[in-house]
Order: C-alpha cells, then sequence, then structure tokens
C-alpha cells in the first residue's frame, strides 16, 4: 500500500561543483523542505580552485550569494540557514546541514534534477566531515527529470526547460538555492499538472 505521507518528508537540493568527473568537489548546496517554507544555503571554501573555468566562473562563482561573509560564517533564522566555509564546518557546527536536516519528518527522501553527482558528492561530504551518513535519509532518491522524461517530455529540447515550465527568468540559474527552489515548485507543479501520483 501507498504511503501518501511520503510527500512531506521529500528535501529538494542542488549542488553547484567543479566540473563533471571523478575528483569533482562541491562549490555550494542549496536545500528546500518539501513545503517551500525553509531552507538551508551554504558555499564551500575548500574547494580546488584549479578546477575552475571560465564557464564555472561566470555561471556558478559569480552566482554565489556569500562571498562578502567571512569563512566560518553561520546565520540561522526560522526559514533559512546560511553557512559559509569548509565541509566540516557546514556540515557540523551548531544549527549547520546535519542539524538542519535532523529537524524534517523521517524517513526523509532527498530530490533533485538529474541528481546522479549531486547524490554521490552529498553523501561523500558526510565521509570528509568524519561523520555517519544519516540512517533516516532514504538510499532511494528522486531524480525528477527522469519523472520528467517519463511523462514524455525532452528536457534536452531547451537548456532552461525547468524556468521555462514555471515561467520564471533564469537570471540566478546555477545558484544552488535558486536550483533547489525550482526543484521544488517544478516537482509539485509537474505532480498536480499531470494528474497521476508519482510520489
Amino acid at each position: 500500500m501507498a504511503n501518501t505521507d511520503l510527500t512531506k518528508n521529500i528535501v529538494f537540493y542542488d549542488l553547484e561543483y567543479t566540473s563533471k568527473h571523478q575528483f569533482t568537489l562541491p562549490i555550494s548546496i542549496g536545500m528546500v523542505s518539501s513545503n517551500g517554507s525553509n531552507e538551508f544555503y551554504a558555499e564551500f571554501t575548500d574547494y580546488d580552485y584549479t578546477q575552475v573555468d571560465q564557464w564555472l566562473q561566470t555561471n556558478v562563482i559569480d552566482l554565489l550569494t556569500l562571498k562578502d561573509k567571512q569563512d566560518g560564517f553561520l546565520e540561522k533564522t526560522p526559514a533559512k540557514t546560511l553557512v559559509k566555509g569548509n565541509i566540516e564546518h557546514v556540515l557540523c557546527s551548531s544549527g549547520g546541514l546535519n542539524d538542519w536536516i535532523s529537524q524534517w519528518d523521517r524517513p526523509i527522501i532527498m530530490a533533485s534534477f538529474s541528481n546522479s553527482y549531486d547524490w554521490v558528492l552529498f553523501r561523500e561530504m558526510f565521509k570528509k566531515a568524519k561523520i555517519d551518513f544519516p540512517s533516516f535519509i532514504s538510499k532511494w532518491t528522486i531524480d525528477i527529470a527522469s519523472i520528467y522524461i517519463d511523462y514524455g517530455y525532452d528536457p534536452n529540447e531547451r537548456e532552461d526547460f525547468k524556468e521555462h515550465y514555471l515561467g520564471i527568468g533564469t537570471e540566478q540559474k546555477h545558484n544552488a538555492l535558486f536550483d533547489a527552489q525550482v526543484a521544488q515548485k517544478f516537482y509539485y507543479k509537474m505532480k498536480n499538472q499531470m494528474g497521476r501520483n508519482i510520489m
């Protein structure tokens, strides 16, 4: 029997990273609760700057929003947590990622677009911080692009298919928090419009 309450446990996320190879490193991460009311955003300071090319500089690095904050920054409000620092600081600080993700109903299901790299990097961050990966996070994830394809659509038709589907601009595309927000809105709009119980 399907658990109709699973959708309240989804955390939408996006990572920006240095390149699509096995040595890639996270630059930033954005996370949004299932109802969109609570967000987490962090920028990492310990990635390999030698992997940054001009495209990455223009389309990712230049869109980072905590550039004026010091390494070790953390600011928490009821609606949003902002962090800047190395992986250990982002995950392990009081109020950091590990605390933020521990507050939701369990089990948690992670969801993103084309999440093959995102999921591996997300899990690797816990290894690098030398903490156990949370047992309450499901080993199964939701790949929103795969569902979109299953409905008969081709995400390759246009580079901005997500923003086009939502009718929003692309000025912040490749900012991790913006992309996580897009994932959350896209998923529920698609679910409501397609008339099929996808989760």
